[in-house]
């Protein structure tokens, strides 16, 4: 344990962030994730998995399959975070962002296909899932520069 640097909090030696101010500890703690798992000698750190993580759901913006890589590794991997509050809630931004994004798809799908009745479902509907997929790219790009520059989603 020590004490965090600006509000003398005691915190867990690798913790990124202090869980009383929110202080940014990595920077003063020279911070490296501990959460490393070995495979065949090949160490791979647990945001070498978020960064992977992250470009599966960039690449889902093109190719959807990328989405569900993308979930999947966040459900795998957000358990094994082992307590890392700067990973964690990465791994739940970008899976809330993947949600939010095939809930307001299938929202404009049942637009598109009810209102094709009317001949003007897929215009609204079109209108509608342009608007989320660039919702999604913004939500993506603002959560990957949080994370190369080692800041939490909520500051």
């Amino acid at each position: 344990m020590i004490n965090c640097p600006a509000c003398n909090t005691m915190v867990q030696e690798d913790a990124a962030f202090c869980n009383s101010c929110g202080k940014d500890l990595r920077k003063s703690n020279n911070f490296v994730s501990k959460n490393v798992e070995s495979n065949n000698g090949l160490e791979i750190s647990a945001m070498t998995w978020l960064k992977i993580t992250y470009i599966a759901h960039i690449i889902g913006i093109v190719f959807p399959l990328g989405h569900l890589v993308g979930i999947i590794l966040t459900m795998l991997k957000k358990s094994e975070s082992k307590g890392d509050a700067f990973i964690t809630d990465h791994y739940s931004y970008t899976f809330n962002t993947a949600v939010k994004g095939a809930i307001g798809f299938g929202i404009c799908m049942v637009i598109w296909v009810v209102g094709s009745i009317v001949l003007i479902g897929p215009l609204i509907g079109g209108a509608l899932m342009f608007c989320i997929w660039v919702w999604t790219i913004v939500k993506y790009v603002k959560g990957w520069m949080k994370f190369d520059n080692l800041e939490p989603i909520n500051s």
